[in-house]
């Protein structure tokens, strides 16, 4: 494959001309080409540009996640407003990095008072106890009767996610489409598309409408006809990034409809050329790892997420592929190194700063160890698995425990995870339930977790 032969070649020169461009538009990958190019690159000139951008585009880093909180703790979305202060973090030093961190942990105590606040009075939303706010705020808007601050709250932070020229895009379209994106986003997916499918009768090539109504019908599995609306939006926008966090594109998108709709081989044909890890987003590289997987392009694919992996050390999905690569090919103990190399720092001790545990990859581990026979360490992965869901634990966690009891010689503990397991999988794929005897404690102890 021409792309893979490619790959390993490094230009700084041009990776510092693409972060220049990118810089004011799409600051995170600008600051990510500035430092491989600052790490390839040879010579004062190189390093000094480097250093330059480097500086520039952390400063804009900060400055857009800064905004973006600003926008969402206005209209109460907390935790979005403190998620945007956690990437600020990352390029944030001094003085500025203690003012963010302290905002950051005040809005997240106050978001979780709200939520316990919604869970006691069992409100359908989180932030439903503001509806006193909402209302008030209806009769200060008179005789308006289209005026709804709720709904429009909603909206404009959505809205403020997105790149200017979406944005206002978004904002020329009629209010039943913005009720429609809120809906989308809130996990109405039926119910936005019955809007969005009218809307598109009328204006069909218009981009908004079809990039939104692509998010439905991808969230429905309707891969073929998310692929058709990502093609109208993409004629449109291009290739860009459609949000300032540079997190999603239309290339991305449609990557993904076509594995929903079984046709990898179209996305390798496409973008071979447009998906080297150095030179694009995850949004684009994690749907052409999965590609190649899908249309069973091993080498290539084991090739390929090496290379991701490498590139963006923080996103554990490709460590987590790549184990799958691995092991498929008879290379077991290579994939448990990856493994155990992508989840160490989330399963430190002593750091509050460690990163979400991956607990996909944290049960590709647990079930690699056990038919590895290695039950101790095994176990101890398990107690992270149980850490990161609060000790309720799913159906495959408890089938992992099942194995674990069965490798030890407890076939009764083994026979009451199995039962267990198959109860929550017939309430569905988000049940939970604690186990009556956990691997993660002693023989003598009966409780959970």
């Amino acid at each position: 494959m021409g792309l893979l032969n490619r790959l390993f070649g490094d230009d700084p020169r041009k990776d510092l001309d693409r972060a220049a461009k990118l810089l004011e538009r799409e600051p995170v990958r600008a600051l990510e080409l500035a430092r491989k190019a600052r790490e390839a690159g040879s010579g004062p000139d190189v390093l000094r540009r480097a250093d330059d951008l480097i500086t520039r585009a952390r400063r804009a880093v900060v400055e857009r996640a800064i905004a973006q909180a600003d926008r969402a703790e206005a209209s109460n979305y907390l935790d979005d407003a403190a998620e945007w202060l956690t990437s600020a973090l990352e390029e944030a030093v001094g003085d500025q990095r203690r003012e963010l961190e302290e905002r950051r942990d005040g809005l997240l105590q106050t978001h979780q008072q709200k939520l316990e606040e919604a869970r006691r009075a069992e409100l359908r939303k989180p932030f439903d106890d503001l509806e006193a706010e909402v209302a008030d705020a209806r009769a200060y808007g008179g005789d308006d009767e289209d005026y709804d601050p709720e709904l429009d709250g909603a909206f404009d932070v959505l809205a403020g996610m997105l790149t200017d020229e979406l944005a206002d895009r978004y904002y020329e379209q009629p209010e039943s489409f913005r009720q429609a994106v809120v809906t989308l986003h809130e996990g109405g997916s039926e119910e936005a598309l019955a809007v969005l499918d009218e809307l598109i009768r009328t204006e069909p090539e218009e981009p908004a409408l079809r990039l939104e109504r692509g998010k439905g019908r991808l969230v429905q599995g309707d891969g073929d006809g998310a692929r058709a609306d990502f093609e109208v939006a993409w004629k449109h926008w291009g290739d860009g990034h459609l949000d300032l966090a540079g997190s999603q594109s239309l290339p991305g998108l449609w990557a993904e409809a076509c594995l929903e709709a079984g046709v990898p081989e179209e996305v390798i044909g496409r973008l071979a050329d447009a998906s080297d890890p150095r030179q694009t987003g995850v949004d684009v590289v994690l749907p052409f790892a999965r590609a190649l997987m899908d249309a069973e392009k091993f080498d290539a694919a084991g090739t390929y997420l090496e290379l991701a992996a490498q590139v963006y050390p923080k996103q554990p999905d490709f460590a987590f592929l790549l184990s799958i690569v691995l092991d498929g090919q008879g290379r077991r103990s290579e994939a448990i190194e990856v493994l155990e190399t992508s989840v160490r720092p989330s399963c430190a001790t002593g750091s509050c700063g460690a990163p979400p545990k991956h607990l996909p990859s944290l049960r590709a581990l647990v079930r690699l160890l056990l038919e590895e026979n290695e039950l101790e360490r095994a176990r101890g992965y398990l107690l992270h698995v149980a850490q990161a869901r609060g000790g309720r634990l799913g159906v495959e966690e408890h089938r992992l425990s099942a194995d674990y009891f069965r490798r030890v010689g407890d076939e009764e503990k083994a026979a009451e995870a199995e039962n267990t397991a198959n109860e929550l999988a017939a309430q569905g794929p988000e049940a939970v339930a604690e186990p009556l005897h956990s691997p993660l404690q002693s023989a003598q102890k009966e409780r959970v977790l």
